[in-house]
């Protein structure tokens, strides 16, 4: 663990301390908003609103050649998390590790997803079938330092010799209450990804 995650002290907080958080907060949840405004939108544009036939990215004519390329997406369960990773395997990426908390929802979106692809204009069944192949859930707790660690630790043995390894870290949490005096932010969002890029390097090669 990291010892400079542990509170510095149990001095309760004054209030000045919790005017300063509240303003935080709020400040969070307008910068949330503001976000969910721009992409929300751009999501909807590239790839239909849930619940409506897939849409292929017309970015994935922009991307590179994955044919040769491992892809983790952390977060991969919902949101943008598993559109990135649908496309991604669409694309031809060598394989796709859907990281998430709770794989068994991870499958169940996997197989709505692809479900939703053997309609989808522009592809066709095998296409589809294998992509699906490619694709895989891994269970990855961003806020457990013993969860990231063993994550990486099977990715680098299962890793090929030589092989680009693209790492999207998208997964992140909001309104999580503190634990211990930690925000239980930190981990998750910022500490977690740092940890997992960390770990994955010797498998990024040069």
């Amino acid at each position: 663990a990291i010892s400079f995650l542990r509170p510095i002290s149990s001095t309760p907080m004054t209030r000045s301390h919790r005017a300063v958080r509240a303003v935080r907060a709020a400040a969070a949840a307008v910068a949330a908003a503001a976000v969910a405004a721009i992409v929300g939108p751009a999501v909807d544009v590239w790839f239909g609103p849930r619940g409506k036939q897939l849409r292929i990215s017309p970015r994935l004519r922009e991307m590179p050649d994955l044919t040769d390329t491992t892809c983790i997406v952390t977060g991969a369960s919902s949101g943008l998390g598993e559109e990135v990773a649908m496309q991604l395997a669409l694309a031809g990426a060598a394989s796709v590790t859907w990281a998430c908390r709770n794989t068994a929802r991870c499958e169940k979106v996997m197989d709505t997803m692809f479900s939703e692809c053997l309609q989808a204009d522009g592809l066709t069944p095998a296409s589809c079938e294998e992509a699906r192949a490619r694709s895989r859930c891994e269970a990855l707790d961003l806020s457990d330092a013993a969860s990231v660690r063993a994550f990486a630790e099977r990715q680098v043995a299962g890793s090929s010799s030589g092989r680009p390894l693209l790492l999207v870290n998208n997964a992140g949490v909001m309104g999580v209450p503190e634990e211990a005096g930690v925000d239980g932010h930190l981990w998750p969002n910022h500490y977690g990804h740092f940890l997992l890029s960390r770990l994955l390097l010797p498998a990024m090669g040069p």
